[in-house]
Protein backbone atom coordinates (compact mmCIF):
# COMPACT_ATOMS: atom_id res chain seq x y z
CA UNK A 1 0.00 0.00 0.00
CA UNK A 2 1.22 3.37 -0.75
CA UNK A 3 0.45 6.79 1.15
CA UNK A 4 1.27 9.80 -0.52
CA UNK A 5 3.36 12.21 1.91
CA UNK A 6 2.48 16.25 1.74
CA UNK A 7 4.14 18.71 3.41
CA UNK A 8 1.63 21.82 5.26
CA UNK A 9 1.52 23.95 1.86
CA UNK A 10 0.38 20.21 0.38
CA UNK A 11 2.95 19.64 -2.23
CA UNK A 12 3.69 16.29 -2.66
CA UNK A 13 7.42 15.17 -0.88
CA UNK A 14 6.93 11.23 -1.61
CA UNK A 15 5.46 7.88 -1.64
CA UNK A 16 5.65 5.93 1.69
CA UNK A 17 4.68 2.13 0.74
CA UNK A 18 4.20 0.12 3.74
CA UNK A 19 2.44 -3.62 4.82
CA UNK A 20 -0.52 -2.55 7.40
CA UNK A 21 -1.06 -6.22 7.85
CA UNK A 22 2.89 -6.01 9.40
CA UNK A 23 1.41 -3.38 11.93
CA UNK A 24 -1.70 -5.18 12.66
CA UNK A 25 -3.64 -2.41 10.65
CA UNK A 26 -6.35 -3.51 7.88
CA UNK A 27 -6.64 -1.69 4.82
CA UNK A 28 -10.24 -0.96 5.61
CA UNK A 29 -9.68 0.69 8.82
CA UNK A 30 -6.56 2.35 7.23
CA UNK A 31 -8.37 3.87 4.64
CA UNK A 32 -11.70 4.34 5.75
CA UNK A 33 -10.85 5.57 9.62
CA UNK A 34 -13.75 7.56 10.60
CA UNK A 35 -16.50 4.61 9.78
CA UNK A 36 -17.62 3.76 13.52
CA UNK A 37 -20.69 1.40 12.88
CA UNK A 38 -20.03 -2.17 12.34
CA UNK A 39 -22.48 -2.25 9.32
CA UNK A 40 -20.66 0.57 7.76
CA UNK A 41 -17.29 -1.75 7.80
CA UNK A 42 -18.86 -4.58 6.70
CA UNK A 43 -19.83 -2.71 3.71
CA UNK A 44 -16.83 -1.35 2.81
CA UNK A 45 -15.59 -5.29 3.19
CA UNK A 46 -18.24 -6.11 0.77
CA UNK A 47 -17.31 -3.66 -1.67
CA UNK A 48 -14.18 -4.12 -1.75
CA UNK A 49 -14.69 -7.94 -2.07
CA UNK A 50 -17.03 -7.30 -5.33
CA UNK A 51 -14.36 -4.87 -6.59
CA UNK A 52 -11.87 -7.83 -6.34
CA UNK A 53 -14.10 -10.09 -7.72
CA UNK A 54 -15.17 -8.34 -10.96
CA UNK A 55 -10.98 -7.52 -11.19
CA UNK A 56 -10.33 -11.37 -11.04
CA UNK A 57 -13.25 -12.30 -13.57
CA UNK A 58 -12.10 -9.56 -15.99
CA UNK A 59 -9.06 -11.06 -15.79
CA UNK A 60 -10.07 -14.44 -16.50
CA UNK A 61 -12.10 -13.48 -19.44
CA UNK A 62 -8.69 -11.83 -21.20
CA UNK A 63 -6.99 -15.01 -20.08
CA UNK A 64 -9.66 -17.20 -21.63
CA UNK A 65 -10.07 -14.70 -25.03
CA UNK A 66 -6.31 -14.86 -25.08
CA UNK A 67 -6.29 -18.56 -25.43
CA UNK A 68 -9.28 -18.45 -28.15
CA UNK A 69 -6.55 -15.91 -30.22
CA UNK A 70 -4.05 -18.20 -29.80
CA UNK A 71 -5.35 -21.17 -30.73
CA UNK A 72 -6.92 -19.56 -33.96
CA UNK A 73 -3.22 -17.96 -34.72
CA UNK A 74 -0.95 -21.45 -34.02
CA UNK A 75 -4.19 -23.25 -36.41
CA UNK A 76 -3.73 -20.13 -39.41
CA UNK A 77 0.04 -21.07 -38.96
CA UNK A 78 0.08 -25.03 -39.02
CA UNK A 79 -2.19 -23.97 -42.57
CA UNK A 80 -0.09 -21.88 -44.49
CA UNK A 81 3.06 -24.63 -43.11
CA UNK A 82 1.39 -27.15 -44.43
CA UNK A 83 0.10 -25.24 -47.61
CA UNK A 84 3.66 -24.22 -47.96
CA UNK A 85 5.08 -27.78 -47.88
CA UNK A 86 2.73 -29.30 -50.11
CA UNK A 87 3.59 -26.20 -53.10
CA UNK A 88 7.22 -27.50 -52.28
CA UNK A 89 6.72 -30.78 -52.68
CA UNK A 90 5.02 -30.35 -55.34
CA UNK A 91 8.20 -27.99 -57.30
CA UNK A 92 10.73 -29.89 -56.20
CA UNK A 93 9.35 -33.17 -57.33
CA UNK A 94 9.19 -31.87 -61.20
CA UNK A 95 5.00 -32.34 -61.22
CA UNK A 96 4.52 -28.96 -61.87
CA UNK A 97 7.16 -26.17 -63.12
CA UNK A 98 4.88 -22.68 -62.04
CA UNK A 99 3.81 -22.05 -58.49
CA UNK A 100 0.58 -20.63 -60.04
CA UNK A 101 -0.10 -24.24 -61.27
CA UNK A 102 0.74 -25.40 -57.47
CA UNK A 103 -2.03 -22.60 -56.06
CA UNK A 104 -5.04 -23.50 -58.88
CA UNK A 105 -4.02 -27.50 -58.11
CA UNK A 106 -3.82 -26.66 -54.65
CA UNK A 107 -6.96 -24.21 -54.99
CA UNK A 108 -4.89 -21.25 -52.11
CA UNK A 109 -6.98 -18.86 -51.93
CA UNK A 110 -5.97 -15.36 -52.82
CA UNK A 111 -4.62 -13.67 -49.44
CA UNK A 112 -3.05 -16.87 -48.58
CA UNK A 113 -1.41 -16.89 -52.03
CA UNK A 114 0.98 -13.85 -50.63
CA UNK A 115 1.96 -15.34 -47.12
CA UNK A 116 3.19 -18.25 -49.44
CA UNK A 117 5.18 -16.28 -51.56
CA UNK A 118 6.82 -14.19 -48.58
CA UNK A 119 7.49 -17.76 -46.92
CA UNK A 120 9.15 -19.45 -50.16
CA UNK A 121 10.63 -16.00 -50.17
CA UNK A 122 9.41 -15.81 -53.71
CA UNK A 123 7.89 -12.36 -53.48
Amino acid sequence: MSIRVCNSRNQKMGILRFDPKSCGISKTHLLYSSLQSKEDKEAIKDMCTFGQGTYLAWIKHGMKQSRRQGRIEGHKSGELDNLVQNISLLLESGTISDIKQAFSILRVQKEMQSKVLKRLNLH
